[in-house]
C-alpha cells in the first residue's frame, strides 16, 4: 500500500470482521443454548426474513441504478 492511512484502515477493518465473527458465533450459542432444538428448527424461516429480504431489497435497488450511472460515465 502506497498510503500509511489506507494501511491503517485496512488493518483495522479485518480486525473488526474478525470481532464482529467472533461475537457473531458467540450469540448464536447463547441463543442454541436458551433455546434447545427449539431454536433450530426455526433457523431458516427466522433468518429469511431478517437477511434474505432485505438483500434482495437492496439488489432491486442497487442493480437499477448501477446501469445508470454506469450509462451517464460511458
Amino acid at each position: 500500500m502506497h498510503s500509511p492511512t489506507l494501511a491503517t484502515e485496512c488493518r483495522f477493518g479485518s480486525l473488526s470482521v474478525s470481532i464482529f465473527f467472533f461475537l457473531s458465533g458467540y450469540g448464536l450459542i447463547c441463543s442454541y443454548n436458551l433455546k434447545g432444538e427449539k431454536y433450530l428448527k426455526g433457523f431458516l424461516i427466522h433468518r429469511i426474513g431478517k437477511v434474505i429480504i432485505p438483500l434482495l431489497t437492496a439488489y432491486a435497488i442497487y442493480i437499477p441504478l448501477l446501469k445508470i450511472i454506469s450509462n451517464r460515465g460511458g
